[in-house]
């Protein structure tokens, strides 16, 4: 099978929320890329729809990006979902925050790598 992704995944594990249906519902950023997220969720989202995804980054900085679910499947037996969505649209503070974020856990990522390279 072709892999389809254009950036490197970093695992996180970040508090995050968007609405459905005008219910708040609480998620939990797993990975994530330059160009999208992956978070658990206890609803699924249907694919092509768009939420305001707002994440807790860390030390203590929220962001808000509008996200396009690129899909979504049950998690076995827990009853929770694991959602891909793309950033949809995103421009300003947000992304530039969201972007250094991301830049900072790729740059620990490789600065772990060359560690086991060396060992």
């Amino acid at each position: 099978m072709k892999e389809r992704r254009h950036y490197h995944r970093a695992d996180v594990e970040l508090p995050a929320r968007f609405m459905t249906d005008d219910l708040p519902q609480e998620a939990t950023v797993i990975n994530i890329s330059a160009g999208g997220f992956c978070f658990y969720a206890q609803r699924p989202l249907p694919v092509g729809s768009r939420v305001v995804l707002t994440v807790d980054m860390k030390p203590k900085e929220e962001i808000k990006l509008i996200v396009k679910t690129a899909w979504s499947k049950k998690i076995g037996q827990t009853g929770d979902y694991m959602i891909g969505v793309k950033i949809n649209d995103a421009d300003g503070t947000d992304l530039e925050k969201f972007l250094k974020y991301y830049s900072h856990e790729l740059s620990e990522f490789l600065s772990e790598l060359e560690k086991i390279k060396k060992d």
